[in-house]
């Protein structure tokens, strides 16, 4: 069972998560924090309830880690 690095928003932070976020900042990386924000959105399926992607909590869990 792998190590959770930490938990956000109901979401176990694994380390295979923490790979994944700093593959996709590295390939979207000139296009800014709000593309960066939507392609974890779209990856993890994390939408509102009005099917809005939460970027909020995507920009979030980014300034955290």
């Amino acid at each position: 069972m792998e190590s959770v690095v930490f938990r956000y928003r109901c979401r176990d932070i694994e380390p295979q998560d923490i790979c994944f976020i700093q593959r996709t900042i590295s390939q979207f990386y000139g296009k800014g924090r709000s593309h960066i924000s939507r392609a974890l959105c779209k990856a993890w399926g994390w939408m509102q309830p009005n099917g809005k992607l939460k970027e909020y909590a995507a920009r979030d869990l980014l300034l955290r880690l």
